[in-house]
């Protein structure tokens, strides 16, 4: 499951070297932000999953990818299960999502992600 945010800055700096300033800072906020975000998530998700550990694979498993579009301005945080977890699809996707952690993670973590970069950046879409 991917959570992909695009961003459209707002305000209105005054000159040429004030809206260079602007973009690298929001550029390096949004990049410390995707960070601190995806290793949020991962602890989450490693912390909340609903199924009994028997080896501790599946959890050690779970991880987050953080990749940014050319200009930088497009990120995505993607969690998975890691490629030698061969059942990872069947916890999130089998007896009836029972064992899913992926989505519920991706779902309390929009909401957040929805306030927090509205409030610095302007308006945000998920």
């Amino acid at each position: 499951m991917i959570l992909r945010v695009d961003l459209k800055l707002r305000g209105n700096p005054v000159d040429t070297m004030n809206l260079r300033v602007y973009f690298v800072g929001a550029k390096q906020a949004l990049d410390f932000y995707t960070s601190d975000l995806s290793r949020d998530m991962e602890l989450y998700a490693k912390q909340n999953h609903p199924w009994t550990n028997r080896t501790g694979n599946a959890e050690r498993g779970l991880h987050t990818n953080v990749t940014k579009s050319k200009a930088g301005w497009s990120q995505t945080i993607q969690l998975s299960h890691g490629s030698d977890i061969f059942y990872g699809y069947y916890l999130e996707n089998s007896m009836g999502k029972r064992f899913a952690i992926i989505e519920p993670t991706m779902r309390v973590f929009s909401s957040r992600v929805i306030s927090e970069l509205g409030s610095i950046f302007g308006e945000v879409h998920v």
